[in-house]
């Protein structure tokens, strides 16, 4: 807008105008409060924090309903990568849900004390702020009639000017919480670190207390906000979820949207390079849940413990010394199944897997990938189970192999599986640990073929699928069950590469 044609009259005016609509709209607005205050960190290109504060404020008006019970959700998780605002952005929520009503009454809870004593410190110095005279706006000019009680503003607990009764305190996991409500009940990161994340026992506690002290300081109608990096399933957000799924709100956002593309949720906070970079150094299992909200079920998993190699068994002549190359495939015959193809070298009867093929893709694209796998690996024989489709996927996948790769030396076979599967997979669980070693990379190289192997769960129910623990265990059963060894083995030269 072109303002050179105005008197500086019109245009003080003009800026007072401006000013005055910017303050309404901060305090009618979560997000515009937050980009008044915090320019810097709140920018347009961050969108994912409009939809932060969208949701947190749809939730506090009663606006966010549970189709459930038709009713607002009284309960609300947030669950975001490290290092991208929630906190700060729950920090700047009390301070504006306590200018618009000073009546309201907030506990705040973090792992530690200290950390508790910082986040009301931080809160309750937001407020105590002075009002400006010039284009600044500060706290003051927003909500001027928000102001601390003077003698009831200690760091850990204090009051607002027009209360009655304490407006906010602060407190650790663990602690007591005497002679105070809450309208709104905030849990800020009650996990420490991973050694506490994964003690049972310390999980436990976070649990037990959460029921008896917490839950119980939660006045009739009030909010509960939990916002946490998440570690496993078994955290306080996952058991929650867990016990009471229907009475939980929960805003899940993975630090990195696309790997293939490299589409970030926020290049400026977290791009490209550092995720790579912290997958590479990190646990799996903790990278997974900390960025991108997949957490694992670790305790009652099948496989505790894979060996890996870092390179193949070779000869005095550095060559590969297999026996054999062999392959299985369990083929998805339902829509939401995996197909899975598990490639592997034996030696001394044991299994070093050189590939992997898990793809929920149609079957025109995966007979092809099968195809090619299969010809680039050199494999000498590949087992299709039979059931279902698979018999047709193996007779189209010989028919690409032999037209279009040439490849006239892998023999293909198909069987009928008559055993029970789950009680296949589970007899056979600790002969895979034994006999079978990945690469010391196959986390990155096959990420979900991984997960769906380190989060299988024992109790065959808890699992959404079973096609990876299925082909592993039919290719172990391969090697156990006396198979004649092939002969012929051709050049594996290309194992040495990488």
């Amino acid at each position: 807008m072109n303002l050179d044609h105005l008197t500086e009259e019109e245009l003080n005016m003009y800026l007072l105008l401006k000013r005055e609509k910017i303050i309404e709209d901060a305090q009618n607005d979560f997000y515009e409060f937050c980009k008044v205050l915090y320019p810097s960190f709140y920018k347009p290109n961050r969108t994912f924090l409009k939809t932060i504060c969208n949701t947190l404020q749809d939730f506090i008006e009663d606006k966010l309903i549970n189709p459930t019970t038709n009713e607002p959700y009284q309960n609300l998780t947030l669950n975001v990568p490290p290092r991208h605002g929630k906190s700060f952005t729950i920090k700047n929520l009390e301070m504006w849900l306590l200018g618009k009503n000073n009546k309201r009454q907030i506990i705040t809870v973090s792992y530690s004390r200290d950390l508790a004593d910082l986040f009301a410190q931080q809160v309750r110095d937001g407020i105590d702020v002075e009002a400006s005279d010039d284009l600044n706006i500060t706290y003051a000019d927003i909500f001027p009639d928000t102001k601390l009680k003077y003698g009831d503003s200690s760091k850990r607990k204090w009051s607002l000017e027009g209360s009655e009764r304490p407006n906010y305190y602060a407190t650790s996991i663990g602690s007591a919480i005497t002679g105070m409500g809450a309208t709104v009940g905030v849990i800020d990161d009650p996990t420490k670190d991973d050694s506490e994340a994964f003690n049972e026992d310390a999980l436990e506690k976070i649990l037990n207390w959460y029921d008896n002290t917490f839950a119980s300081r939660i006045e009739k109608g009030g909010k509960t906000i939990l916002i946490m990096t998440r570690w496993s399933t078994n955290d306080l957000t996952g058991r929650l979820l867990e016990r009471e799924s229907s009475d939980w709100y929960e805003l899940k956002l993975a630090a990195c949207l696309n790997e293939q593309t490299g589409e970030m949720l926020c290049d400026e906070i977290f791009d490209i390079k550092m995720y790579q970079k912290r997958k590479r150094t990190m646990s799996p299992e903790i990278f997974m849940s900390n960025y991108q909200q997949e957490p694992i079920k670790l305790t009652g998993r099948l496989y505790t413990h894979f060996k890996t190699y870092k390179k193949i068994p070779v000869n005095e002549h550095d060559r590969p010394v297999f026996t054999k190359v062999i392959g299985f495939v369990d083929y998805a015959d339902k829509g939401k199944d995996w197909t899975c193809c598990v490639i592997s070298g034996v030696f001394n009867n044991e299994l070093y897997i050189l590939d992997v093929l898990y793809s929920q893709e149609s079957s025109d694209k995966t007979e092809y990938k099968l195809a090619e796998i299969i010809h680039k690996n050199e494999v000498n024989e590949v087992t299709f189970e039979g059931n279902a489709a698979g018999s047709v996927i193996a007779r189209n996948v010989e028919k690409i192999l032999r037209s279009q790769f040439n490849n006239h030396l892998t023999t293909i076979k198909t069987f009928h599986q008559s055993k029970n599967k789950e009680s296949r997979i589970l007899s056979m669980s600790s002969t895979v640990e034994r006999l079978v070693y990945f690469p010391s990379n196959w986390n990155d190289r096959w990420n979900k073929f991984y997960l769906a192997l380190i989060s299988f769960q024992r109790i065959f129910k808890n699992n959404k699928h079973d096609d990876a623990p299925d082909a592993l265990t039919g290719l172990v059963e391969l090697i156990e069950s006396g198979g004649k060894p092939i002969r012929a083995v051709k050049s594996l030269y290309s194992y040495l590469k990488g």
